[in-house]
């Protein structure tokens, strides 16, 4: 019987690498995650079932690396979301069965369920499901762009994990959309940018007033033939500080 094996899988290069985990780099360190602990009885029996299933394909070339994917706590919140998506597990292997009386065994390779499971638990390892929350505009835009540059590149000729790419992408799109991120994402940076005006305009502000200080002494009298030079020494530092404002402003907006 000829058995089609699915392509190997290719390694990501460094630069690749560096962008993995950056959708939610800050939950790494949560104890707790979907009502289910790392340790907690649930989990380790999630775990061990997925780990006999990629056992039970030993005839596919990504078997044992299956296995220690399931295997390493770190991946667990990719392969919870992998299961909630799925609604469970996928099938087992078949067992090898005898053709007939003396004749030879039919020996199954089921290894297309378990090895989806597993591109998309990778992914979701990678780029998590993220809330229905505002606040996560800028994650979600920062995703979908790395997304869109690995899943080209990165293993080309693996129709499964371009799968993966296409499903995770499809649903950060989806929730995007739903949030109305486009429009959120500019008015944050209005918001931002009249924050920054404001503030750069307060401190121009009292750079003028102490430079002021400094050449007039603090006193703004005298008598009448010195007014006119204190004048002009005021409208010098408007002046001045309104330049030194302009610049500040042009800077930060560059950088």
């Amino acid at each position: 019987m000829v058995q089609i094996f699915p392509p190997v899988e290719k390694k990501q290069n460094s630069a690749q690498k560096s962008n993995a985990r950056n959708a939610d780099a800050a939950t790494t360190k949560e104890t707790q995650y979907k009502g289910m602990k790392v340790d907690s009885a649930k989990y380790i029996e999630m775990k061990t079932r997925l780990i006999d299933i990629a056992k039970s394909v030993g005839c596919d070339t990504h078997s044992s690396q299956m296995v220690n994917f399931f295997s390493d706590d770190d991946n667990w919140k990719g392969i919870i979301d992998a299961y909630d998506k799925e609604g469970g597990y996928p099938p087992e292997n078949r067992p090898a069965v005898r053709k007939g009386f003396l004749k030879g065994w039919i020996n199954y390779c089921d290894w297309a369920d378990i090895y989806r499971f597993y591109c998309y638990a990778k992914i979701s390892n990678d780029y998590p499901k993220l809330e229905a929350n505002k606040n996560n505009c800028s994650k979600l835009k920062s995703a979908l762009l790395s997304i869109g540059t690995e899943k080209p590149n990165a293993i080309l000729d693996d129709s499964y994990m371009i799968q993966a790419y296409t499903e995770k992408e499809r649903e950060y799109n989806g929730l995007y959309a739903q949030m109305g991120c486009d429009q959120w994402l500019i008015d944050e940076e209005k918001i931002k940018a009249e924050e920054l005006a404001k503030r750069l305009e307060d401190e121009a502000q009292k750079q003028f007033e102490v430079a002021y200080d400094k050449t007039t002494g603090g006193d703004s009298g005298g008598d009448a033939g010195s007014t006119p030079k204190k004048n002009y020494l005021l409208y010098g530092f408007v002046g001045v500080a309104a330049l030194l404002f302009i610049g500040i402003v042009i800077k930060k907006m560059k950088s």
